[in-house]
């Protein structure tokens, strides 16, 4: 026997629909559920523009003593760059301060940030030997020491100062005999260092310029006596260990079989 259904074929639309619209929802939720799983998106302009309208505060943070001078720049910069657009950061270089006008969170920031990087920079005792040779034998030794904190720039002198007359002019209001007055200026003659020593994850890199000068036979040019000045500069960039000398150079001396070695050695300080 054959069943027949009371199903007209114009309903099937209307039930497919209602299928459709019941099915609507379930998804609809399950979308939802997902986006309620994700974390909110957070960051800094976020919180910057989350803090609006909360009073601001200054403060200011003194930096230490020991800290050399351009390490409050690069102190200033990093705040300007970590902390929100309207935070206002000035610098105080006579007071070795930096004052901060933000909202509490971004001033304990800064106060995080300053504290990181104001730190006491490392000392050092660097000592130059300069070692006088003839044929392989010593003839002298002399030693050059200096205290210089890391980045820090120094200059060692040691020798004597020779006038060189640089021009003359007549003077009307002086006598007859001293009418005619000649201006000089003076030459370093001796040893010259420029050291510059930089910390580095396997030793410390030291910069260093050297200058010997001596004074040489004297020229005459037009009648008037001039020094000559003979002059040899080592200039390089070495890595040294702690407490172990290094050789940087050695210098010949002119009409002669003697050299000269230059060595360096850098000892941290507490």
């Amino acid at each position: 026997m054959t069943r027949t259904s009371n199903l007209r074929l114009d309903t099937l639309p209307r039930i497919a629909l209602g299928i459709t619209l019941l099915s609507l929802p379930l998804f609809a939720g399950a979308s939802s559920a997902r986006a309620q799983e994700q974390p909110p998106a957070s960051n800094q302009a976020e919180n910057c523009s989350a803090a609006r309208g909360v009073a601001a505060d200054t403060r200011t943070f003194y930096l230490a003593d020991t800290a050399p001078r351009y390490a409050q720049g690069e102190v200033s910069s990093a705040l300007h760059n970590a902390l929100c657009s309207d935070a206002r950061v000035y610098d105080v270089e006579s007071e070795r301060a930096i004052v901060v006008q933000a909202l509490p969170d971004q001033l304990d920031l800064a106060a995080k940030i300053t504290h990181d990087l104001d730190r006491p920079q490392t000392s050092y005792r660097l000592t130059y030997t300069l070692t006088e040779l003839n044929a392989g034998k010593t003839i002298s030794t002399e030693h050059y020491s200096m205290v210089l904190a890391s980045g820090q720039q120094l200059t060692l002198k040691q020798g004597t100062k020779v006038p060189v007359a640089t021009g003359s002019y007549s003077n009307a209001n002086a006598s007859a005999n001293n009418s005619v007055e000649t201006q000089f200026t003076y030459l370093d003659i001796g040893m010259n260092f420029v050291a510059t020593v930089e910390p580095m994850a396997n030793g410390v890199q030291l910069h260093s310029k050297i200058e010997q000068s001596s004074l040489a036979q004297p020229s005459t040019i037009e009648g008037v006596t001039e020094p000559v000045v003979s002059q040899t500069v080592l200039e390089t960039t070495s890595l040294l260990s702690p407490d172990k000398p290094r050789m940087l150079g050695a210098i010949d001396i002119p009409h002669s079989t003697r050299h000269t070695d230059i060595a360096a050695v850098i000892e941290p300080l507490k």
